[in-house]
């Protein structure tokens, strides 16, 4: 995945680097995950890409046992919300 990233739009990288902390995530790399994730967030292009890294974040804070997960995923709801998604 990070080799394929300087060869996309920039408009794609948010995406990407998603799908990235996502099969960190599931390997049990949470460090690194949450690096992808905020990198994602940074990269989003739209509030529904924003909302997407929010929901990923919460999701890998609920995994850890973090109490910060319910503030991200409250995040992402409003993000949601705003974009007119729900």
């Amino acid at each position: 995945y990070e080799r394929l990233l300087p060869l996309l739009p920039e408009r794609e990288h948010s995406d990407l680097l998603l799908r990235l902390g996502q099969v960190l995530r599931h390997m049990g790399r949470w460090r690194e995950a949450e690096e992808r994730f905020r990198a994602a967030l940074r990269a989003a292009h739209d509030q529904v890409a924003a909302g997407r890294c929010r929901l990923e974040m919460g999701d890998l804070l609920i995994r850890r046992g973090d109490p910060a997960a319910g503030e991200w995923l409250e995040a992402a709801r409003r993000t949601f919300a705003a974009a007119g998604q729900s």
